[in-house]
């Protein structure tokens, strides 16, 4: 299994003749104070399962904070259903991450696993900003 699109957008959607929808792709939050998180966040998924691979997969998604541990994940079974087992087949998902938290400013990744292991990273920048109302801005 490989993944051929990994991002994160501010809506995400798979259409009913299964292509991938996705509408402001961003890679960095910008923030005034953490914890911050952002209001509607979806992870896109293209993934390939290759001829001959197995139909039931297991899929994990975790996020790791900029000292390199892990925060969070969201996993489950993935089973791909097609009518060639041979041949390979593409599907897409998304994952609403709504509601999720960063605590740390820095660099952050969701790393891609299928079957235990790392197949792709989505990399998420958590900048801080300067709070207009307040006292910690520039001199101009």
């Amino acid at each position: 299994m490989q993944i051929d699109i990994a991002l994160l957008a501010d809506y995400a959607a798979v259409t009913n003749d299964r292509k991938l929808v996705a509408a402001g792709i961003f890679g960095m939050i910008s923030a005034t104070r953490l914890p911050v998180g952002h209001s509607r966040m979806y992870l896109a998924l293209q993934v390939r399962v290759l001829g001959g691979e197995e139909e039931k997969h297991h899929l994990a998604v975790r996020l790791v904070d900029p000292d390199g541990q892990m925060v969070s994940e969201i996993a489950g079974p993935l089973e791909v259903q097609r009518k060639d087992m041979a041949k390979d087949f593409t599907m897409s998902l998304v994952i609403d991450m709504a509601g999720m938290k960063f605590q740390k400013w820095g660099p952050h990744s969701f790393d891609v696993f299928a079957d235990e292991r790392f197949v792709d990273r989505v990399e998420l920048e958590i900048v801080r900003s300067l709070d207009r109302n307040n006292d910690d801005r520039p001199d101009m």
